[in-house]
């Protein structure tokens, strides 16, 4: 549930999950983090896993 993202998601994780939830481009937030687009990929891949989600749109009904 919404409550327990935080229990579930590291918060780099959650940070990064909020926001590719509100559609900040992932060019944008590799950059802000210092890491490649493959690499901010990868990550999204193992939050989608821990969620059971599939993409952002489904992250978006998560998160909000």
């Amino acid at each position: 549930t919404k409550d327990n993202i935080t229990l579930i998601l590291s918060l780099r994780e959650y940070h990064i999950a909020l926001l590719v939830a509100h559609r900040v481009p992932y060019a944008e937030i590799a950059k802000q983090y210092n890491i490649s687009v493959g690499r901010l990929k990868n990550i999204m891949l193992d939050i989608y896993g821990k969620l059971f989600i599939s993409g952002r749109d489904e992250l978006a009904k998560y998160v909000f």
